[in-house]
């Protein structure tokens, strides 16, 4: 029964990541600015981005490549510290299979989100067929609230 149970899950699995139905987006909400917002990139073999759209708009768009061969979508480097503004911010956590290039498109990380209780949120990504978090974004603030959206991938360009 265990066997037919895993079975089953692997096949569910498969169909979400095929149909696209997991997340590509986390909209984290905090209710004070939350200074050491930390994003980072835990796999340095690929070109990885992580944007943030604060509630006023304004865009922090990180990559492990920025001024280094990044394209110009790009305003920041990985790793970085900001302050998450207080409202609610979505976040996007992407990657490339390979090094910096204008052929390979951007993909979402899959968002795996973990909450720290009494500490704040730690959202991992990881790359479609990956197994091992490729970058993260840790927001310091113990009573930000989140949910999960499935908004299109920015482009990256």
């Amino acid at each position: 029964m265990v066997k037919k149970n895993i079975i089953a899950l692997y096949a569910f699995t498969l169909a979400m990541t095929a149909t696209g139905a997991w997340a590509d987006s986390v909209n984290v909400c905090v209710t004070a600015d939350t200074p050491n917002t930390y994003l980072s990139v835990l796999n340095a073999a690929r070109e990885v981005g992580i944007v943030v759209i604060e509630p006023n708009k304004t865009q922090v768009r990180a990559n492990n490549h920025y001024q280094a061969g990044a394209g110009s979508y790009w305003n920041s480097s990985l790793p970085i510290n900001i302050t998450l503004p207080s409202g609610c911010s979505q976040i996007f956590l992407m990657s490339k299979n390979t090094n910096p290039n204008n052929k390979q498109p951007w993909q979402c990380d899959t968002p795996t989100i973990v909450v720290e209780q009494g500490k704040g949120i730690l959202i991992t990504g990881t790359a479609p067929g990956a197994v091992i978090p490729i970058n993260s974004i840790n927001i310091p603030d113990p009573n930000a609230k989140y949910t999960t959206d499935s908004s299109s991938c920015p482009s990256g360009t």
